[in-house]
């Protein structure tokens, strides 16, 4: 089996939708607050824990961050700048690299990461798409199966060496990871997507479903993915 190094990449405010609501300290501490309860959670109670954690801010928000949050095994809260260039000694390291989406408010079953580094993927493989999980809506405490065909749990599969000399994929978005590159899907229910308050989407309505009609949380699912 090739060697893997493997990297959890969240964009806690670098995803460049608003640069003023990202630095704001309110919308920043809430954010924070939710990533330790749930995302760090998560992450702590994975049965493998052969990855690095980097959790992207802003240079200007970097001292904010790091006072506030309390790090886990494995995390680094870093700029972009700096995790590619983490990123990039570890391609001189391994034969593959895996990058790996995960918004700071959502989560990965306890055993993610042992079924990504022991799948043996095909050699043409660039992307693995996660398209089943569940949604959790926090505040009403209930929740539903979700299915998707590109949803943002996805990881991009690099060769070390082409990744070293350059190599970066072209891709406008999830919706366009299965589009763009030879991707392997799963259908383990491997993600839990976070509904609360500070979820644009959710707050804007579009087409995530009435969280009232969701059942109530079985506290069994919930205890797979840490919480």
């Amino acid at each position: 089996m090739e060697s893997k190094k493997i990297f959890i990449l969240t964009p806690l405010n670098t995803m460049n939708f608003s640069y003023q609501r990202e630095i704001d300290p309110g919308w920043l501490a809430a954010r924070i607050s939710i990533m330790q309860q749930f995302t760090a959670k998560s992450l702590a109670a994975q049965s493998n824990q052969n990855f690095e954690w980097h959790i992207l801010t802003r240079p200007e928000t970097m001292q904010t961050v790091m006072s506030q949050f309390k790090p886990i095994d494995h995390s680094f809260i870093l700029t972009v700048d700096e995790s590619e260039q983490r990123i990039d000694i570890a391609a001189g390291e391994s034969e593959k690299l895996y990058l790996i989406r995960l918004n700071s408010d959502d989560c990965y079953h306890q055993r993610f990461i042992d079924l990504v580094e022991k799948h043996p993927i095909r050699s043409d493989t660039e992307a693995l798409m996660f398209q089943c999980g569940y949604m959790w809506h926090q505040k009403e405490d209930r929740i539903i199966e979700r299915d998707y065909p590109s949803p943002p749990f996805y990881i991009l599969v690099y060769n070390s060496i082409e990744f070293k000399h350059g190599k970066r994929y072209d891709i406008a978005g999830h919706n366009h990871v299965r589009k763009v590159l030879r991707t392997e899907c799963f259908k383990e229910r491997m993600w839990l997507w976070l509904v609360n308050e500070w979820n644009n989407k959710i707050l804007r309505g579009s087409a995530y479903p009435d969280p009232m009609l969701f059942p109530k949380a079985d506290k069994s699912v919930l205890k797979e993915f840490g919480l």
